[in-house]
């Protein structure tokens, strides 16, 4: 696998260990009969129904109201992680036929409000990455993510940097050189092939420089390394 891949699911993975559900506050309200209420975006009323039975997944649905219409608008599963938290299960994904109410958020607040914190699932969607990130938990970027936590997954490449995922898109130079003990010390990430070049010659004639990595846009990587009578290219 390219490092480039390999850091994005890492980065990925870490993510999704670190983010947990930021409740947004729905209001949710019980009729004298129990039943769990709330209003969406659009002013509708909508009934949740909270089916927790033994050995099975949590299953959380949504109704109109006021309809003899008894499917689902949106509907979640939900299994317990091994430290206590929340996900959403693998073949339980979020189904929300409504959109734009703000159902798929009633369903996690009033989860978390119930049950406890939620975390993604490991097999988000697109979508799923989309709705995570407009909770405000991940913009998208790794602003402070350290790679201490992973640098033996990342072969110790990546130490103490700050990246996000664009950094490493496919349409860029991405460089990363090394020390003479395989230290990760510095990345670089450019859309311009000149300031590539630049960069990798800048890196050449540092003397504790031994290694560089580049993957080049939509191609295979290339690794320069130092000998003794110079740099090849493999």
């Amino acid at each position: 696998m390219e490092l480039r891949k390999f850091i994005a699911t890492t980065i990925r993975e870490y993510l999704n260990e670190q983010q947990i559900w930021k409740n947004s506050n729905t209001i949710f309200f019980n009729d004298d009969k129990g039943r769990i209420f709330f209003y969406g975006k659009d002013n509708v009323k909508y009934q949740l129904i909270d089916n927790n039975l033994p050995n099975r997944p949590i299953k959380i649905e949504i109704r109109l109201a006021d309809s003899k219409n008894l499917n689902p608008v949106a509907m979640s599963e939900f299994d317990k992680n091994d430290d206590d938290t929340y996900s959403q299960t693998m073949t339980g994904k979020l189904i929300v036929s409504k959109k734009g109410a703000g159902l798929a958020k009633a369903i996690y607040d009033y989860f978390d409000n119930v049950y406890g914190k939620i975390k993604p699932s490991k097999n988000l969607t697109d979508d799923g990455e989309v709705f995570w990130n407009k909770n405000n938990m991940n913009e998208g970027t790794i602003n402070d993510f350290k790679y201490d936590a992973v640098k033996n997954q990342l072969q110790k490449a990546i130490n103490n940097n700050s990246l996000t995922l664009d950094d490493i898109s496919p349409n860029k130079y991405f460089i990363v050189c090394f020390d003479l003990y395989n230290h990760h010390i510095s990345t670089v990430s450019t859309t311009d092939k000149s300031e590539a070049l630049k960069h990798i010659d800048y890196y050449k004639n540092i003397d504790d420089v031994w290694k560089i990595y580049v993957e080049k846009p939509n191609v295979d990587a290339i690794v320069f390394f130092r000998k003794e009578w110079g740099w090849v290219k493999k």
